[in-house]
Formats: structure tokens, sequence, C-alpha cells
């Protein structure tokens, strides 16, 4: 079993490469790009903390 900063390690190195790959993306040709992007983020973060309250990633939408 992993240790707890090796888990939070490895779900930041994840992260990261979700953003390095998003941050490749010609934002100016695709439709609600920022909304687009959050939905991709806040599907990846759920799935890597599934343990969170759902009501904590629904805060996320309010910065939309």
């Amino acid at each position: 079993m992993e240790s707890l900063p090796d888990t939070v390690h490895r779900d930041l190195e994840e992260v990261m490469r979700d953003y390095e790959t998003l941050s490749q993306i010609d934002w100016a040709s695709v439709d609600n790009d920022l909304i687009c992007g959050m939905d991709l983020v806040k599907g990846n973060f759920s799935r890597l903390h599934s343990d969170l309250d759902p009501s904590a990633l629904d805060a996320l939408d309010a910065l939309e």
C-alpha cells in the first residue's frame, strides 16, 4: 500500500500532466474553452479524490 505522501505526489503529477495537456490547446479555436477546461479538471480531480464530499467539487462550478 502506498503511503499518503506517495499517493498525493502521484495524484499531483497526474493533475499537472492534465494541465500541461490543456495548456497545449489552441484556446482561441475552442468554443467555451474555459468551461470545457474546468469540466475536464473537475472530472479528473473528482476521479483522483473520490473520497471528497461532492459539494466541495460543486463549489468549482461557482468559479466558472
